[in-house]
This record gives C-alpha cells, structure tokens and sequence, in this order.
C-alpha cells in the first residue's frame, strides 16, 4: 500500500466536532439500528457464501416465483461477464460493510458503556476489511495502491488547500468524476515483463481523446524512446494514468515526466 497514504489523507480530514448539534440518546440509538440491520445482512452473507441455513426476515415463499431467489444475482452485478466476479464482488461489498457493523458495534460500546474503544479489535475489523477490499480490487484488475493514489487526487482537488467546510458542502462532482476515472488506470494491464520507455516532455496538456472522459497527452518531447533526439510534437496514445500535481503521465509504452504544462 501507499505508505504516505495516511498522512495525505489527515490532511483533508475535518478537525472539527460539533457534538452540541446531536443528542447522545439520538446517536447511540442510530448507531443501534445500523449494527442491527448489519447483524442481519451478515447472515444473509454467511448463507449466500458459506452455505448456511437463514430464517428469512420478510421474503419467506420464494419458491415457484420467477426470479424470486439471488441464484443469477452475480451476472447481473458483474461488468466483466464472469459469475466468479459477481459473486466475489457480491462478497466483498457486503463483507466489507458488515465488518463496518462491527466498527460500529466497538464504538457503540465505547459510548454507551463509557469506556476506551478497543483499538486492538478495532484494527482486527480494518483488517477484515481490507480482505473484502481485496477481493473487489482483484476483480476490477486494479491494487490498494492505485485505488489510494485515485482517492488522494480527488481529495486534493476538491480541498486544495486542506479540509474546509464550503467546500465540504459544494463539490464539484464531474471534476472529481473525471479524476475518479481517469487518474489512475487499472494496474497490472502490462504484459509481465514489459519495461515501459521513459520520456521528458513540456508545454504539455491533456486532450480528450476517443469516448468521454479519456485523453491523450500532447507536447514537446526530445528524449522520446521512438524519436531520433530532436525536439519533436508528440501526440500519446491512450493516456492510462495521469498525475497533474506530480507531473507523471503513463500511456501503454512510455512514462512521461512533465516539465511544463502549457
């Protein structure tokens, strides 16, 4: 994982507490509801998955009726055709919330008991959590790593400079949209054992390129692994990662070191 991926993140994390603006009777019984209603879909997890019996809560005839049951649920989840990747997808968001119950459980503890939340168990459940995590990010073909570096860029973006309230409430969701997108690519699309040329190029910019929300790296590129050394106009293929701030940008062959944008 991203080891500075922490510490990027506190930088856009809110500080403040307005703990004036919610009565503890109104959180603790919330915070009940939701570790309930977990408790329940971590039942239904344990009988899709590991088989066992389940007393259903409102649906109990589902016997005779057409599509009534989950038996095709993982093909219509499933964006890449497979129903091993619907039912690890399936698996690994349901799993991931109901270790986000138990998360809620430690802390419902913590409040209603008056005692220190167990951070050991606590960190237990992260790791859960990560497990499910996991198996969602295999799926999609992509890492922690890049899924942590899409995070950081889109809350760079929507905090420039650090958490503020206004900008809290007033998102710019297509811009982040298109950082979500496009910032980083599915990692692991190489072929193993390829090695990526590297290039320097300035007064570059990103054009879109192809279908909506992809692009194509435009600029002046000397050192190109194709080119004969001369300063020369470069046009990219299909830009599979970019990082503005950084300067960085991937295409399938070649990485580029942005010295300038235009």
């Amino acid at each position: 994982m991203n080891r500075n991926y922490i510490e990027l993140a506190n930088v856009t994390m809110s500080n403040q507490w307005h703990g004036g603006n919610i009565a503890k009777a109104e959180l603790v019984e919330i915070l009940g509801q939701a570790v309930s209603t977990l408790e329940d879909l971590d039942k239904i997890k344990k009988a899709l998955f590991y088989g066992r019996a389940y007393a259903p809560l409102y649906f109990p005839n589902v016997e005779g009726i057409e599509d009534s049951s989950c038996h095709l649920t993982p093909q219509v989840v499933s964006a890449f055709g497979q129903d091993t990747d619907g039912i690890k997808l399936i698996h690994g968001i349901i799993g991931s919330a109901t270790e986000a119950g138990e998360k809620l459980e430690a802390l419902l503890n913590a409040i209603s008991n008056n005692t220190e939340i167990d951070i050991v168990n606590l960190l237990e459940e992260i790791g859960d959590g990560f497990w499910y995590d996991a198996a969602v990010c295999r799926v999609a073909g992509t890492t922690f790593e890049a899924v942590q570096d899409t995070n950081i860029a889109k809350l760079q973006a929507r905090f420039p400079d650090g958490f503020n309230s206004y900008h809290a409430d007033n998102r710019k969701l297509d811009e982040e949209r298109v950082i979500l997108e496009h910032h980083v690519a599915p990692h692991g699309t190489m072929p193993v054992g390829v090695v990526k040329g590297r290039a320097n190029v300035t007064q570059a910019t990103l054009l879109p390129f192809g279908n909506a929300g992809r692009f194509t790296l435009v600029g002046m590129c000397a050192n190109h692994p194709t080119g004969d050394g001369t300063l020369t106009c470069i046009r990219t293929s299909d830009v599979l990662y970019y990082d503005m701030p950084a300067g960085t940008v991937e295409t399938k062959n070649t990485i580029y070191t942005v010295d300038s944008w235009a």
